[in-house]
């Protein structure tokens, strides 16, 4: 489980430069200084809906110890199933220019990776349990 947590914190944070607002004329810190925006920004709104779901699931998950048949069944259509799942999204690079590429390459990854590691945890089944431990950090 704990497997899923690390990769769902680095779904999000590569998702969060996308979910990020600013009006021109403003500043916006960088984590060194603040910068000046010289046009408005409008986040992504899919990548901002996913931003949240997955961070959503980060604080559930980090306080159960168990998951139930059905639990797992939603985890695994939400983020690995078809059309409408984590799995068919991607960031416009029409929009995003070379971050959007370099962001949905990881994102592909580590899909793949959560696609396995919650294959693993259902043969686990019927029902898995885990060592809870803090969640790594968004930076």
């Amino acid at each position: 489980m704990q497997q899923i947590l690390v990769l769902l914190n680095q779904a999000g944070a590569i998702l969060q430069p996308f979910t990020c607002a600013a009006n021109a004329n403003s500043s916006v810190y960088d984590g060194t200084s603040y910068a000046a925006v010289a046009a408005t920004e409008t986040p992504d709104p899919y990548a901002l809906a996913w931003w949240s779901s997955i961070q959503t699931t980060i604080g559930l998950l980090n306080e159960v110890t168990s998951l139930t048949n059905k639990q797992l069944d939603y985890l695994l259509s939400t983020f690995c199933g078809g059309m409408g799942s984590f799995n068919d999204f991607w960031l416009d690079v029409s929009r995003w220019g070379q971050a959007a590429e370099t962001a949905n390459a990881q994102l592909d990854m580590i899909r793949s990776s959560l696609f396995d590691a919650l294959k693993n945890l259902s043969l686990c089944m019927p029902n898995p349990t885990f060592q809870r431990t803090a969640s790594p950090p968004l930076n």
